[in-house]
């Protein structure tokens, strides 16, 4: 019975993920979820799948400024959003809510680059 009742919260537990409101600004790293709670209630998830980096890394001079795009799953449908010049546009809408990528960046410049070191900011605008 206590196992049963240890891995029941363990599981609730894991299965939280970071929640936050809309119209606030929210960091999220890689392979990690948020819940966004809606003016009106309805929860979105918010998963950050994916990173592509082509900026100029720090301390390096570049002639191009480069892109940085992130795939995320937004209630497990997929959206890209890019930074600086990206093919993909640096917010999305969806009905009463529009997704914004402010930054994408990393613990160190010994990290950038690594998808799995990576961290972004969204907002969430109703």
């Amino acid at each position: 019975m206590r196992s049963a009742l240890f891995f029941g919260l363990l599981f609730l537990f894991i299965s939280c993920g970071k929640k936050v409101s809309s119209n606030q600004e929210f960091s999220l790293k890689y392979g990690k979820s948020v819940f966004v709670t809606l003016s009106n209630g309805d929860q979105l998830k918010i998963t950050f799948d994916k990173s592509e980096e082509s900026r100029c890394a720090p301390n390096v001079q570049c002639i191009w400024e480069g892109f940085a795009n992130v795939v995320l799953s937004i209630n497990q449908e997929e959206d890209s959003l890019g930074l600086l010049q990206s093919p993909h546009p640096s917010s999305v809408s969806h009905g009463n809510f529009e997704i914004k990528l402010l930054e994408l960046n990393y613990p160190s410049d010994e990290d950038f680059g690594k998808q799995e070191k990576a961290k972004i900011t969204l907002k969430v605008v109703e």
